[in-house]
């Protein structure tokens, strides 16, 4: 079982494929005692693309990725896909984190490439809406701690020159 993953499309090369990152899943078996049976861990930091018209799958392991995330939020533009925020269970922590990945989809093989990029969110559990034809969301709720909501709303642009966020009013929160 594996939860609090992204899965986003991205197109590249008039080719389309899924990307798969993040989660958490049970402990290995192997790794199980009576007294860890049902823990959970972050699934290892791979990006897995998904080839839904040849059905194949690889995984992709990035140096920028160096600890496994879940409940993340993930924004997709063409070649591109924006992870922000996150928790990472083994150290208990929501950096404020933004990458980018970018997928393309040559010939072959893939290839993909990652930055880190400054001015992420340290949120959790957050909701993306949609708010126009073009690639601009607006980010409500979620969480900045394990007993903090995120009273915040952020509005986020994706065009051809990245990422743009800016704080917005949130609505009357009840």
């Amino acid at each position: 079982a594996r939860y609090g993953h992204t899965l986003s499309v991205v197109h590249s090369r008039g080719k389309t494929a899924c990307v798969l990152f993040g989660g958490r899943s049970y402990m290995p078996p192997a790794e199980r005692t009576t007294e860890n049976w049902n823990c959970m861990v972050d699934c290892p930091p791979q990006i897995y693309l998904i080839d839904l018209e040849f059905g194949c799958c690889s995984a992709h392991t990035l140096p920028e990725l160096t600890d496994g995330q879940s409940f993340h939020l993930a924004l997709a533009r063409e070649d591109c896909v924006y992870f922000l925020g996150g928790h990472i269970a083994s150290t208990d922590c929501r950096p404020p984190r933004l990458f980018r990945l970018r997928v393309e989809l040559l010939l072959g093989s893939p290839l993909l490439s990652c930055e880190i990029l400054n001015d992420g969110l340290s949120i959790t559990s957050a909701i993306a809406t949609p708010i126009g034809p073009a690639h601009e969301y607006i980010i409500l709720g979620g969480y900045q701690s394990d007993s903090q909501k995120r009273m915040q709303c952020t509005y986020i642009a994706l065009d051809d020159v990245g990422i743009r966020m800016e704080p917005r009013e949130p609505p009357e929160w009840s």
